[in-house]
C-alpha cells in the first residue's frame, strides 16, 4: 500500500515538474514574441521617423525650388528651341561670319585656369541686353558642350525693350570636354519693392574677376578665361521685339534674318574668343574660315 502510495506521489511530482516545464517553456516563448515585436515596432518606429524626416526635406527642396522657379519667372524651354539654337548649321554661321555684331571680345590680361578655361557669365533675368545675349552665349557654347535644364523667361516688362524672350542659366548646367562654364544670374525678373529678387550670389573668386574685369560692374558680363571679357550686349536687342522664344530659334538658320545676323554674329566672335583659350579645340569649329577670321580680329 505504502509503495503504490508512493508511486503516485512520484507520478504526481513528475506531472508538476513537466507541467512547470511546460509553463516555463511557454512563459520563455512569450517573452521572445513580445521582445521580437518591441523589437520591430522600434525599427519601424525608427522608420517612420525618417521617412517623414525625408518627406519633409523632399517636400521643402520641391517647395524651394518651385518658389525659387515662380520668382524667377523661369519655365522649362521647348526641346525644340533648344534644338535649333543648339545646332545651327555651319553654313549658315560661316555665311553670316560677324553679321551685324558689335563689339568684339575685349582682351584681357588675366590668369587663365590650370585645367580647362574658364568661363564665367554673370546677369539678371530682368535684364534686356543679358536677355540679348544669352541667345548668342547658347547658339555658341553649344559648339563646346551641352546645356541641360535651360530655363524659358523674359527681360523685365518694366525696363527697355520690355519682355524680351530668352534663355535662363538659372539652374542650369553645361558639360564640356573643352571647357568650364558657369552661369550666374543675380536677380529675378520679378520686382521685390523696389528692386528686383534676388536669386544668386557670386563665390568669392566669380566676384573678384566680376569686380576686376567688368565694367562699372554691369550686366551683362562674359569672361573667357583671362583672355577675353564681353561687357554688354553685342547687338540691338530690338530685332527681338514681339517673336516668341520659338520665333527666335526659327530665324537662326536663316542668314538673311536680322534675328541670325545678329545672334549668329555674335555667337561666332564668342566662339573664336573660345577658341582661343582651348588652343583651337575642337578643331572642327575652331578651324573654320569664318572662326580664323574673326581670331585674327580679335588680337590678344
Amino acid at each position: 500500500m505504502d509503495q503504490t502510495n508512493a508511486q503516485r506521489r512520484r507520478a504526481h511530482a513528475e506531472q508538476a515538474r513537466a507541467k512547470a516545464a511546460l509553463m516555463r517553456a511557454e512563459q520563455a516563448r512569450s517573452e521572445r514574441r513580445r521582445r521580437v515585436i518591441v523589437l520591430v515596432s522600434s525599427v519601424l518606429a525608427v522608420l517612420l521617423v525618417i521617412a517623414g524626416v525625408v518627406t519633409v526635406g523632399v517636400l521643402t527642396k520641391r517647395s524651394s525650388a518651385a518658389k525659387a522657379a515662380a520668382a524667377s519667372g523661369r519655365s522649362p524651354v521647348a526641346a525644340s528651341v533648344v534644338a535649333k539654337a543648339s545646332s545651327v548649321p555651319a553654313s549658315v554661321l560661316s555665311t553670316i561670319g560677324q553679321g551685324t555684331a558689335k563689339p568684339l571680345p575685349t582682351p584681357i590680361k588675366g590668369t587663365p585656369a590650370t585645367g580647362k578655361p574658364y568661363l564665367l557669365y554673370v546677369g539678371g533675368e530682368y535684364c534686356p541686353y543679358c536677355a540679348a545675349e544669352r541667345w548668342a552665349l547658347v547658339v555658341a557654347l553649344a559648339r563646346f558642350g551641352t546645356f541641360s535644364n535651360l530655363g524659358e523667361t523674359t527681360s523685365s516688362a518694366q525696363d527697355v525693350f520690355p519682355s524680351t524672350p530668352t534663355f535662363t542659366f538659372y539652374q542650369s548646367s553645361f558639360s564640356s570636354p573643352y571647357v568650364d562654364f558657369v552661369g550666374k544670374e543675380i536677380y529675378s525678373n520679378k520686382l521685390q519693392g523696389n528692386n528686383y529678387a534676388p536669386l544668386e550670389t557670386l563665390t568669392t573668386a566669380e566676384s573678384d574677376i566680376f569686380k576686376k574685369f567688368s565694367y562699372q560692374q554691369a550686366f551683362p558680363f562674359f569672361y573667357i578665361d583671362g583672355k577675353f571679357v564681353v561687357t554688354g550686349v553685342q547687338y540691338d536687342p530690338s530685332v527681338l521685339k514681339g517673336l516668341s522664344m520659338a520665333q527666335v530659334a526659327d530665324q537662326l538658320a536663316t542668314p538673311t534674318s536680322k534675328v541670325a545676323q545678329a545672334i549668329d554674329g555674335a555667337a561666332n566672335t564668342i566662339t573664336a574668343a573660345v577658341c582661343k583659350a582651348t588652343g583651337a579645340k575642337p578643331a572642327a569649329v575652331c578651324t573654320a574660315p569664318e572662326i580664323t577670321a574673326l581670331q585674327a580680329k580679335l588680337g590678344g
